[in-house]
């Protein structure tokens, strides 16, 4: 069974030290900790052994576009086991937005592009949220 909304890892922060531990959060949870045991990668707490571990097994599109990467077959165990901790980690479903409309859209180009959405008014929804980073090609 999917966590409810509000137990998913927020992923929207008011300033660099909510970001960091918002991070740090995410490395420690037992869900990261029990698929990476599960495939056999290195400790989360190791950035870099995470990092190159996860670029040599999870990274199957290498900087690629989506429609340009090759095609990766996973051992069914191994998807088993990323479908399970996919929820926990909040890779599934997000909250709702934080406003009910928006009155500023700004759309960067970049590597990867992004979408970012802010209200002015009300009050309560004057922090810039990012929506999304996806490509727009």
């Amino acid at each position: 069974m999917s966590p409810a909304v509000d137990d998913l890892p927020s992923w929207t922060a008011r300033d660099r030290a909510q970001v960091a531990a918002r991070a740090r959060a995410w490395l420690t949870s037992d869900a990261l900790r029990e698929l990476i045991a599960h495939l056999a990668g290195p400790s989360p707490l190791d950035l870099r052994a995470l990092q190159r571990w996860s670029a040599a097994h999870l990274d199957t599109r290498r900087g690629t576009e989506r429609r340009h990467a090759a095609a990766v077959t996973w051992s069914e165990e191994w998807v088993d086991a990323l479908i399970a901790a996919a929820g926990p980690l909040g890779l599934l479903r997000t909250p709702s937005p934080a406003c009910p409309r928006y009155d500023v859209v700004l759309c960067s180009a970049g590597q990867p592009p992004a979408t970012a959405c802010a209200s002015i008014s009300p009050p309560s929804c004057s922090n810039w949220e990012l929506l999304s980073s996806r490509s727009s090609r």
